[in-house]
């Protein structure tokens, strides 16, 4: 399998490819032990965790870099507001985009 943008987070790529997330999964990291049933029931797809504010707002930093924010935005309309404003959370997110963009490193 060859991993492409539209691949990248699919469950054939997590059974074909060992990420560092399912690395983790398994070993653990610090202060926190690994679980194989856990990280193999979510490689099986029998376990998905809940998705949070904190983890969308990750995303849509990456999707922004990656290309993709349009694509993110349509499929999560839970970061829009009734009124079709972004929700706070994802204004911060703006601004912490508008701050990595700044940076002479990049």
């Amino acid at each position: 399998m060859i991993l492409t943008a539209e691949n990248y987070h699919s469950p054939e790529a997590n059974r074909e490819y060992l990420s560092v997330s399912q690395y983790k999964d398994f070993v653990g990291t610090l202060g926190q032990l690994g679980c194989e049933e856990y990280a193999l029931a979510k490689i099986d797809g029998a376990w998905e965790d809940e998705t949070t504010t904190a983890l969308l707002v990750g995303s849509y930093v990456d999707a922004h870099f990656e290309g993709t924010l349009d694509i993110f935005k349509a499929k999560h309309p839970e970061i829009f507001t009734k009124t079709g404003e972004l929700k706070s959370d994802y204004k911060r997110a703006n601004d912490i985009i508008n701050r990595i963009e700044r940076d002479e490193y990049l």
